[in-house]
């Protein structure tokens, strides 16, 4: 049973690359992890080695969607109307 708190539902780098869709490298999904300063949720073993960070899948979501509306050359902020001096 939870507490009151909400889970955080986490993807490695590895995760993200293999569920994106329109998909990114493994190396571009890191770049969006420092480009947004996303901090790790917690940590998932894989086996061997070190635990890999996980990262809020929402969070990656957003970062994801906001590179994809760069790469189709739309801007991120729709352009201020402005009104021609009469």
């Amino acid at each position: 049973m939870m507490s009151g708190a909400a889970e955080v539902v986490g993807w490695t780098i590895e995760e993200a690359a293999a569920l994106l869709d329109p998909p990114m490298t493994a190396e571009e999904i890191r770049a969006l992890v420092l480009v947004f300063a996303l901090h790790p949720t917690g940590h998932r073993r894989g086996g061997r080695g070190r635990p890999a960070p996980t990262y809020d899948q929402a969070e990656l979501l957003r970062a994801h969607a906001a590179a994809v509306t760069i790469r189709a050359g739309h801007p991120l902020v729709p352009a201020p109307r402005i009104d021609p001096i009469s």
